[in-house]
């Protein structure tokens, strides 16, 4: 799906998120490997990505389809923390292990400045622009937890 609009807000932009996932799934279960463990997943997923900002004022939400081609960034596998949770939560999803959530961190409450993906009970860290799974970057002041459904 391809969403081009100004930004609204956060909650606009959690609910397109939710669109690029649920769209994202017949593709990402024909490029997605199956794995056993959630971890192994995540280093398959870290060996694809390339971090590349957003273009100033824009943020942008890719598909996993659009992501893994580099149709907008010109790099495949290319894009923020926001396009690697919307490819880390399709793989997840396909690859069964839920639940899901959705993790938001930020200095202040109402200012999030990062978002990732968890997975199971506890909501185990599946951040891509951290280089192991199951760990934070750093402590945030803020952190939201929010379940992940379709």
């Amino acid at each position: 799906m391809k969403l081009l609009k100004e930004y609204q807000d956060l909650d606009d932009t959690l609910l397109l998120l939710k669109q690029q996932v649920a769209d994202s799934l017949p593709y990402a279960e024909k490029i997605i490997p199956e794995f056993d463990h959630p971890e192994d997943l995540f280093d398959w997923m870290k060996s694809q990505v390339t971090y590349i900002a957003d273009p100033k004022g824009i943020e942008l939400l890719q598909s996993v389809k659009t992501f893994v081609k580099g149709t907008r960034t010109g790099t495949p596998y290319g894009g923020d923390c926001d396009c690697f949770t919307i490819f880390a939560l399709a793989g997840l999803i396909v690859n069964d292990f839920l639940p899901c959530s959705v993790i938001l961190v930020g200095r202040e409450a109402d200012v999030p400045v990062h978002i990732y993906a968890g997975v199971g009970d506890d909501a185990v860290p599946f951040d891509l622009t951290n280089d192991e799974y199951g760990y934070e970057r750093e402590e945030y002041s803020y952190k939201q937890v929010l379940e992940f459904n379709l």
